[in-house]
């Protein structure tokens, strides 16, 4: 759990310096596998994420919404800064980084606390087996009983269908 504890973190903190480098439409929606072994998260934008609750996301559009099972990029970014890698999702997800460039400071500043609860263990979820942020009205986190953080800014999507 440590090796994935890092990855998570470092996934975290890449989104975080995508917001620095003014991407700040970037989203992290994540779920936890119907078996409870996997944490799947989409990397997303505003554009993507509900209107109803922005933890969730259209995934219909490939170009709009990446699945990283467990923060699982295609390439190895252990040796890498969250820098480094911020800057290699922008190169090698061109399309998306179009769509996340531009300001979103309410997710920004609901993100930073995203990051906090990352590096204390505790990973944000949108639903589990018998845990959905929409219906709950809060966000779950990981190793965490009862109320996780406030729900994050609403997105801009319209289509809202379940995974």
């Amino acid at each position: 759990m440590e090796d994935y504890h890092k990855q998570f973190v470092k996934y975290f903190d890449t989104v975080a310096e995508l917001h620095k480098l003014g991407y700040e439409k970037f989203r992290v929606c994540a779920y936890i596998s119907p078996n409870g072994a996997g944490y799947r998260c989409w990397l997303t934008v505003k554009q993507n994420s509900w209107k109803e609750c922005g933890l969730f996301c259209d995934t219909t559009d490939n170009e709009l919404a990446v699945l990283t099972h467990n923060c699982d990029l295609p390439w190895d970014y252990s040796d890498i800064t969250p820098h480094e890698n911020a800057l290699r999702i922008i190169e090698e997800y061109r399309e998306l980084s179009r769509f996340a460039l531009g300001r979103d400071p309410e997710y920004v500043e609901w993100f930073k606390l995203a990051v906090e609860q990352a590096h204390n263990g505790h990973y944000i979820y949108a639903f589990a087996e018998y845990t959905n942020a929409l219906h709950d009205g809060y966000t779950p986190l990981t190793m965490v009983d009862g109320r996780g953080l406030p729900l994050p800014p609403s997105g801009d999507c319209d289509t809202q269908t379940m995974y």
